[in-house]
Formats: structure tokens, sequence, C-alpha cells
């Protein structure tokens, strides 16, 4: 496994080359003929970059071996990536932007495309019907109602001249303003969204992105919220199934400013987070917080990966994204190093909190 450690370790899934150069937030998902998919924020030496591109890799072993990247979605002028692929429908589908990346994700615009045959082919992307397209959409949770829900985040609040000095005519634009969370729900299957009212921001100067989103009771909801430089991750309720959302407050856990992910199964909530000590921000460590009551308390947290060199500074464990597997009693999870993807599979037995004798 070399650069990075995990008693979970099952197979490479990616490892960049000569083409696709680099590899950027790993989707991964089971297809309804039984394959696992997972798509690559790829293309160019780095991101943003115009020569941003979305690969996908196959596995038909159950994750052994993986097929060699394909180039899925790109564009002659714009940058593409991937954000989600939701195989909970009936027709699975990909969600994917396009920006300039000289905006550095200011100009998203967010469509979807579908795949009949196990990701082998995809349809023309499309927009989503019934919300703005300039946003980015994240993991999809169908709830206990049968709605859908995605949340999303987009920037808003660019600086004025009055606000903060003029821009010169030959500066590069870059994302000034804010990043803005809030969630879109479909009621008909995808048919149709709705876009739910934003996180209301507790510090009018920042940041609440990346959100990951899971049912805790019928129609509560609770969204965690990446805060960059704070040492901290963020919360936000809503208690009518993502319609409206409460003030984000400060949670007593740890994390340097990068993507979570959250996954309810067998009646624990189980978190997938990068932490750190106080102070530091790399993403070098990623470690399950496992909630047997709604969150209150994270009662077992699991070593999941971790940097093998502590001085390695260009290598991270970060940016997870999986799925339970029931028939298997086991987790699959995709984690980004930026230049490869790794799969651990960990066995439900792991994540079982053990009630007091």
């Amino acid at each position: 496994m070399g650069k990075i450690q995990s008693p979970y370790f099952y197979s490479r899934i990616f490892e960049a080359d000569s083409t696709f150069r680099f590899g950027r937030e790993p989707i991964l998902r089971r297809m309804p003929d039984g394959s696992l998919f997972c798509l690559i924020y790829t293309g160019g030496e780095k991101e943003p970059s115009d020569e941003n591109v979305v690969a996908g890799v196959r596995s038909l072993d159950g994750g052994k071996t993986w097929s060699a990247p394909t180039l899925l979605f790109h564009s002659a002028t714009h940058a593409v990536w991937g954000s989600e692929l939701f195989t909970e429908g009936p027709v699975p589908f990909a969600v994917i932007s396009t920006f300039h990346a000289a905006t550095h994700y200011m100009e998203l615009n967010a469509l979807r495309s579908f795949t009949t045959d196990g990701g082998k082919t995809w349809s023309a992307p499309e927009s989503l019907h019934g919300v703005p397209s300039c946003m980015s959409i994240r993991e999809g949770k169908v709830l206990s109602d049968g709605s859908w829900l995605f949340p999303v985040y987009w920037e808003e609040e660019h600086p004025t001249a009055e606000t903060e000095g003029r821009v010169s005519a030959t500066q590069e634009i870059r994302s000034w303003g804010r990043a803005c969370s809030g969630a879109i729900r479909s009621e008909d299957g995808g048919r149709s969204f709705t876009l739910s009212t934003a996180v209301e921001y507790d510090d009018p100067k920042s940041s609440a992105w990346e959100p990951a989103v899971t049912e805790l009771e019928d129609g509560h909801l609770r969204m965690f919220l990446r805060r960059d430089r704070c040492g901290a991750l963020f919360s936000s309720d809503s208690f009518d199934y993502g319609r409206t959302w409460s003030k984000p407050v400060r949670e007593m856990i740890p994390n340097p400013g990068a993507k979570v992910s959250i996954h309810k199964f067998e009646g624990l909530q189980v978190l997938f987070t990068n932490v750190c000590s106080p102070g530091e921000f790399h993403r070098r460590r990623l470690e399950a917080w496992i909630s047997d009551d709604l969150c209150r308390t994270w009662k077992k947290k699991l070593r999941i990966a971790e940097v093998a060199d502590p001085k390695e500074s260009a290598i991270n464990v970060t940016y997870p994204h999986g799925f339970a597997c029931p028939e298997e009693e086991c987790f699959y999870l995709a984690l980004d190093s930026y230049r490869f993807f790794s799969l651990l599979k960990i066995p439900f037995s792991e994540f079982r909190i053990k009630a007091d004798l």
C-alpha cells in the first residue's frame, strides 16, 4: 500500500499516469448490474483548470481489479467536474458541472447524465428541472418520506468596489465570494426539484460548504458543513425534510477544512472525517466517528487511514465517498490521495458499539 496506511486496504482504484495526470474527489457507487463504478475529477495538471475532465473506472469483481480510466465528459472551453453519482432511482445518473477555471468555481453550471448500462455509455447532459444550475450538487439521500434530497452549495455576495477595492481590468477574476449551503429536493422521482432556504450564516465573513446530510429521525435532518481555518465542523438541522435549515452551530468534531461523508445503517450514524490537532489543518488522518444516539455523542472512533510518513506533505487521505453494502456486511469507501485513489472494505462489525455489561 506504500504511502498510506490502513487496516482495511483492499485495492487501488486509480493511479495517475501520463494521460490522466492527477485525480480528485472519487465518487463511488454500485451499479444495478452489480459492477462498481467510480467517477474521477482529472485532466490537466491540477484543479481548477480548463483542461479538467471527468473520467470513470469500473470493477467487475467487487473492487479487486479496476479498468483503465475512460474519458466520460469534457469540454473544449470549460473545466468539467463530477460531484455525484446517484443510483437510488430507476436509472442511475451522474451530476457534473462546467465552469471557467479562471473564475474558480464562480460559474458552475450543474447538469446530469444518465446511464442504462452500468456506466459504459451516458446520455447527453441536461439541466435539473425547477432549480438554478449555478451550484455544486453533493451526495444524495432517499428520505423516509420517499423524497430525494441533495445538499448543495454555491457562491454569493461577491465584493463590490466600495467594500473590497476596485478590481483592475487586467486582474484575474477569482472566487472572492463566500460559499453558501442548502439543499434541493425531489418528490417525483427526480423529474423536478425545489431549492430549500439557505443555511443562515452565523458569521457574515465565513463560508459553509461541501455539505453532507443524514436523516436522524423521520423529517429531522442534520447537515454537516465544512469551514476552513477554524479546526472544526459546523452543523445545521432541518425538521421539515430539508425545506428549511437552522442557524449553524460549531460541533466538537475536529476537521481541517475538508469534505466529510455521513451514512446511516444498522441504527448507527457513521461520519467519515479528516481529523487534526488544534491549529493544524492537514488532511493526513481519516477517522470514522460512530453515534447510536442521533449524533448527540460519538461513542466510538476508528482510525480508517493515515499517511505513512508524517513528514510527507504531498500525500493526503481525504474526500471519503462510498456506500454501505448490507449483503456483504461491509462498507465500501474510496479515498483521495491526489495522485491515486484507494478502495477500503470495512466490516460492519468494526462500527458496532458494544453495549455496557
